[in-house]
């Protein structure tokens, strides 16, 4: 990927690699998220869902606070066991 790129996804397992910065909208999902490089960034006021997230140390994660208290966290991780892990972070 050259550029940024916006979209609203769901896959079985998904790989950001290459250069520029994907951003996630309106509810995306995976089972499996790798992110190899570059940004990922969920889009404000937008949950992103899925199984396990693993990221290199080249990679960088942007997260918004919501400002809409009916969407939830911007990113939900669910284990096998089914309870969820949420992180939230503010970023500048």
């Amino acid at each position: 990927m050259a550029g940024d790129l916006a979209a609203i996804v769901t896959f079985g397992t998904f790989n950001k690699n290459g250069t520029g910065t994907l951003t996630l909208e309106e509810g995306s999902s995976a089972g499996t998220t790798n992110s190899n490089a570059e940004t990922l960034k969920i889009a404000p006021d937008t949950t992103f869902e899925t199984n396990s997230y693993t990221q290199t140390a080249e990679a960088r994660l942007h997260l918004y606070v919501p400002s809409n208290s009916d969407v939830g966290l911007p990113l939900k991780i669910n284990n096998e066991g089914g309870t969820a892990a949420q992180l939230l972070e503010k970023s500048s």
